[in-house]
Parts: C-alpha cells; sequence; structure tokens
C-alpha cells in the first residue's frame, strides 16, 4: 500500500496540512502527518523515524519554516540528514519561505477556491 509521511516541524503545520491532504491525496494513498516540537526536535528525531519505516512505497515529505535564514542552507541541512537515511530517493524537503503559517493567507482568493470556503477573500484586506 502507498504512504505518504508527512515530517513537520510543528503541530500548527500539521493541522493546515490534515485539511490539505484530506483535499487533494487520493484516498488510495494512506497519510501519516507526524508533528514534531520545534526544529531541533525535527532534526533529532528525523533520521530515526525515516529509518524506522518499512514499507517499499512510502514517500516522505519534510517541512520546515525558513524563520528568515538562508533557504537553500536549511534546505541543505536537511538534505544532509535525509542522506543518512538511506531513504533520499523518497524524500521531498520543502522550506516554507518565512513560515509555513504564511501559506493559510497567501492568496486567500485562491484557498477560498481551492477548499471551498466561502466568502474568505475579503480577509485579504484585513492586517
Amino acid at each position: 500500500m502507498k504512504e505518504l509521511i508527512c515530517l513537520l516541524e510543528e503541530p500548527s503545520a500539521k493541522e493546515m496540512l490534515t485539511i490539505v491532504c484530506n483535499q487533494i491525496v487520493p484516498k488510495s494513498i494512506e497519510t501519516h502527518i507526524i508533528a514534531f516540537e520545534g526544529k531541533r526536535d525535527l532534526a533529532s528525531k528525523l533520521v530515526k523515524r525515516i529509518q524506522l519505516w518499512q514499507n517499499p512505497e512510502v514517500v516522505f515529505l519534510v517541512m520546515q519554516d525558513q524563520d528568515r535564514k538562508d533557504c537553500i542552507g536549511v534546505k541543505s541541512e536537511l538534505q544532509e540528514l535525509v542522506n543518512q537515511t538511506g531513504k533520499a530517493d523518497r524524500t521531498i524537503i520543502r522550506i516554507a519561505c518565512q513560515e509555513l503559517e504564511s501559506f493559510y493567507f497567501g492568496d486567500l482568493e485562491a484557498v477560498e477556491k481551492g477548499l471551498d470556503i466561502k466568502d474568505l477573500r475579503k480577509y485579504s484586506k484585513k492586517k
């Protein structure tokens, strides 16, 4: 069975990704969303978590905030950890430029359409 394992830096990312995955990931793919308690926790447990997954059809998604650091450097650090797992060919790393929560507010019109949430675009002009 195909699996998607999402390894996230924080619980708020899990809340967002749960909704998105329920909308876009086919039901034939089992999805697990695992939130860590910050960047250090993610970095310290990432290798072991990926290594322990034995399904040969698993794909991993690792997401972390940029937090005003160099995006390339942040991704490179995560890539070094992923390379230690032996499953780098099945792992996707994504860095949320600025903060993952900014995905919520990036384009409220698109979010409204994509998630079928009525009148969401009206909030795009609020501070």
